[in-house]
């Protein structure tokens, strides 16, 4: 799948499932257990890694019109754990460094998680299982949104800034 969008829209939020081949989300998978993990300062309950990932911005940037701008903000490799209170409500916000329009980005890589991805348009509480090899790109400093705790099971993800 390759995502593109006319230059004129730019919506707040973008939900794409299947977004790589099953074969590059199972290289993606392999390499990311390679990594090693640290404890996230902003939500201790989840590890994360910053490792060069290079070779996976590549994989990722054959499917976006853009880019991941990785030369900013690094892919981060993060993993919530059972009992994980996910992350709080928020507005992802803005990098002033990323020049031109761009989007947060999370691909679910595995999930055998009750948590939900949430967010919140119009006024609406709006709640999603996210599947594995899913894309959710969020508008910076536009859609509050979160992840719901997990009561059971993991989710592994990358998280990214693409530009469009």
């Amino acid at each position: 799948m390759r995502i593109s969008l006319p230059n004129e829209v730019y919506p707040s939020i973008l939900v794409y499932e299947n977004f790589l081949s099953d074969s590059e989300l199972d290289y993606v998978v392999r390499r990311c257990k390679t990594l090693k993990m640290y404890i996230d300062e902003n939500v201790p309950e989840r590890i994360s890694s910053r490792e060069d990932l290079l070779d996976v911005d590549t994989i990722l940037s054959s499917h976006l019109v853009g880019r991941v701008a990785s030369d900013v903000i690094p892919t981060e490799y993060r993993i919530y754990f059972e009992g994980s209170k996910g992350f709080t409500w928020h507005k992802d916000q803005f990098v002033e460094e990323i020049k031109g329009r761009y989007y947060e980005a999370s691909l679910t890589l595995t999930d055998t998680s009750d948590c939900k991805f949430e967010y919140i348009k119009d006024g609406t509480i709006y709640s999603m299982k996210v599947k594995p090899n899913t894309i959710v790109l969020v508008k910076p400093n536009d859609i509050v949104h979160r992840v719901s705790p997990l009561n059971t099971g993991r989710r592994t993800f990358l998280k990214f800034c693409c530009m469009i």
